[in-house]
């Protein structure tokens, strides 16, 4: 029998964590002891370094083979073994690349005086971009080696660095993106084969397809970054954890009034930086208006068939241009229509009469919110949509509470420390006033002319009456 301590060192052997205690039968090998170091400190036996104390000093570095005798190697009964990662030396290379960035983020804040798109941005963001790039090679290799499974302690520190800096690089980095899509899919939907693959066609946001499957079922899903984490952001690191929730309110009350997708959805950023991805269920049958079909718009096909638009009957192509052209003003989006025929389209419907119906729908788009006057044309079929098909109101309050209640971005409508509320939350309150406005506009006459109209009735009444005191005095 031989009784050893177990001890976890860092690279200044410093103890983490508690000092462990096992007990090794006589028939016990230097493998079985290197399992039982992988079972209660975590680390895998190819990363084990492992040190022999004796006497509170080191003895000498244990190396014997797997399948000798643990009573024929140099450990004896009440021995320490202290058991380091081999990984530690990483860790360090990548603090040191995290602190650089975090240098250069905070000097950029306290500067404050590069412009975007000058010179100095432009250096400042590549000179960012290769310590990124850098520092998520060795992150890469630290999560291969589940280093952070034995140092829970540094695996704060990492989630703690990217709060403070946003580390928007790293978190723009493909491979972040698709771990933090897979993660969620694969929680979600647990009995799932879930396969995450990027969209090359999807111009300047990054994006990936999930693919579900189980059993005789398939599903997929169109996963993005969010309209703010484009290559225009600013490097203010008080503006990396910044997310457009105007753009998830709109994704939600499209997918409402049945012009959007029929799910919406919230996905944390995987080091829970405060940053969130949007993923929307691909709508089966859907064309682009310039006439590709969803599948090779998703392979970034780039040949087009205007002729499939054209062959659709022009009353339906009227009907959809029109709805689309109400909901661009209505909403203040941007990117759509003629600017940008990918992000909207149709799908095909079979009516009961045997023939086909075609119904509207939006992919993409960017919130603008600018205020633009209501062209006529968008003011005649205004209320039988918005009002009647739409029931906009409602469903303005329902998207609202949808957005709200989603776990993942609930701390965004949570107070801060002087406005009461945080700077996402108020923008959405501006924005959906902003809306509210343009219904009012169009379903009520303007105000300056009805207050016209009643000073004028009344100025008439005023004269009538005058001109009957008149025609009484003179009785």
């Amino acid at each position: 029998m031989v009784q050893l301590l177990f001890r976890l060192h860092d690279a200044d052997d410093a103890d983490i964590g508690d000092i462990l205690m096992h007990t090794f039968g006589d028939a016990s090998t230097a493998k079985d002891l290197r399992d039982h170091i992988h079972t209660v400190l975590k680390v895998d036996p190819k990363y084990q370094i492992v040190f022999i104390n004796r006497d509170d000093r080191r003895v000498e570095q244990f190396t014997a083979l797997d399948e000798i005798p643990l009573k024929e190697t140099r450990v004896k009964h009440g021995d320490t073994l202290v058991v380091k990662h081999a990984m530690l030396g990483e860790w360090e290379d990548y603090q040191k690349e995290v602190h650089k960035l975090m240098t250069l983020s905070e000097k950029e804040i306290r500067g404050g005086s590069t412009s975007r798109g000058s010179k100095a941005d432009r250096n400042l963001r590549k000179n960012l971009l290769l310590i990124a790039e850098k520092a998520a090679k060795y992150l890469e290799t630290l999560e291969q080696a589940r280093f952070f499974s034995a140092y829970r302690e540094f695996n704060r520190i990492r989630n703690e660095q990217a709060n403070r800096t946003g580390f928007w690089l790293l978190h723009m980095e493909k491979k972040w993106f698709l771990k933090a899509v897979q993660a969620y899919f694969e929680e979600r939907c647990s009995q799932a084969s879930v396969t995450c693959a990027i969209v090359e066609g999807a111009g300047i946001q990054t994006a990936c397809r999930v693919n579900l499957e189980w059993d005789d079922k398939s599903t997929a899903y169109y996963a993005k970054f969010m309209a703010g984490m484009n290559s225009g952001l600013e490097l203010k690191s008080k503006n990396l954890h910044y997310v457009d929730l105007r753009e998830i309110f709109v994704y939600r009350l499209l997918s409402l009034i049945n012009v959007g997708s029929e799910e919406v959805l919230v996905i944390r950023d995987a080091a829970e930086s405060g940053y969130v991805y949007l993923a929307t269920k691909i709508i089966h049958g859907f064309w682009t208006r310039d006439g590709r079909s969803v599948e090779a718009a998703m392979q970034g096909i780039k040949d087009k068939d205007e002729e499939k638009w054209r062959a659709i009957d022009k009353e339906s192509r009227g009907v959809m241009e029109k709805q689309l052209e109400i909901l661009v003003w209505l909403l203040g989006l941007e990117d759509l229509g003629l600017v940008n025929q990918a992000n909207w389209g149709y799908v095909e419907t079979q009516t009961l009469e045997g023939g086909l119906a075609h119904e509207l729908k939006v992919v993409d788009f960017t919130v603008q919110a600018e205020k633009k006057a209501c062209k006529k044309e968008v003011k005649e079929p205004f209320n039988q949509y918005v009002t009647t098909t739409w029931k906009i109101e409602d469903n303005i309050a329902k998207a609202l509470d949808q957005v709200q209640s989603d776990p993942a971005i609930a701390k965004k409508f949570g107070e801060d420390d002087k406005a009461g509320k945080t700077k996402e939350a108020v923008r959405l309150d501006e924005y959906i006033e902003y809306i509210r406005n343009h219904i009012r506009e169009v379903a009520e006459p303007p105000k300056g002319n009805e207050s016209l109209k009643r000073k004028t009735a009344s100025e008439g009444e005023g004269k009538n009456e005058k001109k009957e005191k008149k025609e009484d005095g003179g009785n």
